[in-house]
């Protein structure tokens, strides 16, 4: 079951689109990467990671152990660390998670992945 369903509040649904188009980004990423090349190892189940992380705050907030605006500064917080290492391990300084839409093959060939 994925944890990005169309119902959280607005502050926090926001940054759980994000943290969507980012898990669909590390997806493509490591399917295309091949054993070496820079990053291959860091991919590695990075994906499921951030998917655990979405689920365990959205139900955080559910349940009421969180409010939805803590929630997101937690989310926030963690997809921006997840930017950092995938700028630092894949030299890429903007995934296409930050821009409107999916990632495709192309963009994932243009830096090199296929």
């Amino acid at each position: 079951m994925s944890p990005f369903g169309p119902y959280y509040p607005l502050v926090l649904d926001t940054i759980m689109r994000h943290a969507e188009r980012m898990t669909e980004v590390l997806v493509l990423y490591e399917r295309v990467s091949k054993p070496d090349e820079p990053g291959h190892k860091w991919l590695g189940g990075r994906a499921a990671e951030l998917r655990c992380v979405a689920a365990v705050l959205g139900r955080d907030w559910h349940d009421g152990r969180l409010s939805a605006g803590a929630a997101a500064v937690e989310l926030a917080r963690y997809i921006r660390d997840l930017h950092d290492a995938f700028t630092l391990h894949l030299g890429i300084d903007t995934p296409s998670c930050c821009r409107i839409g999916f990632p495709t093959v192309r963009t994932a060939t243009k830096h090199g992945f296929v």
